[in-house]
């Protein structure tokens, strides 16, 4: 495991990141909370310190994402790769954070990569995530999408 991936793994203990945007969207459509899938309580009992995180064994598509963050990566030369955003809760011991693709100067590029949907589809899918951004005072994300309808 390298160290972005410990970061990640780590972080998870310590607050929510954009990857559990999707939770919120499911809390607040979520008319009792009981009813709230077993992923999402899983992740908010993890957040909690109560339950440790689950192991994340690369899958290809997770590779197949890698992969296209490095060819993005010469694209986009002068932007800052796997950059930090965080934010504290005050008063609390959780943050809100999120580990964008590519930074510069208030700007994230998000990678994703599908080899099942297509572009408008992956934007529909990450919708939440990619709002996540301007609660850490980004001024502007672009989703750089790698879909079954080609690069967009």
């Amino acid at each position: 495991m390298d160290a972005h991936e410990i970061d990640i793994l780590s972080s998870r203990f310590s607050g929510f990141g954009g990857s559990d945007a999707h939770l919120f969207s499911a809390v607040a459509k979520c008319d009792n909370l009981d009813n709230l899938g077993i992923t999402h309580r899983r992740r908010i009992a993890v957040a909690m310190g109560l339950q440790e995180p689950a192991m994340l064994q690369a899958s290809p598509d997770m590779q197949a994402g890698h992969d296209f963050e490095d060819e993005v990566a010469i694209l986009f030369p002068d932007y800052e790769r796997e950059r930090l955003l965080e934010q504290p809760l005050v008063g609390r011991r959780f943050r809100y954070f999120a580990h964008a693709d590519f930074y510069k100067a208030g700007h994230v590029l998000e990678c994703k990569k599908s080899m099942r949907l297509t572009a408008e589809k992956i934007a529909r899918h990450y919708k939440w995530q990619l709002q996540w951004y301007y609660l850490l005072g980004v001024k502007r994300v672009t989703l750089v999408a790698d879909g079954t309808d080609g690069f967009s």
